[in-house]
């Protein structure tokens, strides 16, 4: 298992790339029916905040396991295999380099989207107030509801789906020409993700990763 992070403007994830779209290491002992611990940054080049801020910026990170990355490489390779020479041409060739785009909600396992208007927002009016970084999440991990993907939801009770990714968010705004300074950058802590159907026992590991997340910051 692996959390893939993807930070877009106007709510358009086509786009990507290295520095939009990152991922953590994987998981390979991890179980679905259990949890995943992950202490991973991402870290985004973004725009001005004065300027996000009118453009809906938003993170969606996906879950994502190794058995569904493995059948969604077969399909794409089998309908490219299948594909006329022109419809080739739009197609990855995952034979010969061609990639897939890491996020893709349809093969997630669980998805959830995080509205950013207004991180960018303080950070506009803390960086007329000298203050050049702005946290959330700091005191107590911001929690995000993830979702299944469209097609293991029709299978999953409601009780199952709860899923929460834990997250710490800094945006720096920094003075453009100062070496020291960080600009326009977004830090994404993601700290823990449980996929609970052991409720006690992801109650239990995240009350343990708490003093962690305080530890981490203070670096």
């Amino acid at each position: 298992m692996w959390a893939v992070c993807g930070f877009a403007l106007t709510g358009d994830m086509k786009a990507d790339s290295n520095e939009k779209v990152q991922r953590t290491e994987t998981h390979y002992r991890a179980r679905l029916e259990g949890s995943a611990i992950f202490h991973h940054r991402w870290v985004f080049d973004v725009p001005p905040a004065y300027q996000a801020r009118f453009a809906f910026p938003e993170l969606k990170i996906q879950l994502r396991s190794q058995k569904k990355e493995d059948e969604r490489e077969k399909k794409a390779q089998d309908e490219w295999d299948a594909a006329s020479p022109d419809v080739r041409k739009t197609l990855p060739d995952l034979s010969n380099g061609g990639k897939l785009p890491q996020l893709d909600s349809a093969t997630a396992l669980a998805e959830g989207t995080l509205a950013l208007h207004d991180l960018f927002t303080a950070a506009d009016t803390n960086y007329k107030l000298k203050r050049d970084n702005t946290r959330l999440g700091e005191e107590k991990p911001l929690r995000l509801q993830m979702r299944a993907s469209i097609s293991d939801a029709p299978n999953m009770q409601l009780e199952d789906d709860k899923t929460i990714m834990l997250l710490t968010l800094e945006l720096a705004c920094g003075t453009v020409g100062k070496e020291k300074d960080r600009v326009n950058e977004l830090e994404v802590g993601a700290m823990h993700a449980i996929q609970a159907l052991h409720a006690i026992q992801a109650l239990h590991a995240m009350q343990l990763l708490w003093p962690a997340h305080t530890l981490l910051c203070q670096h």
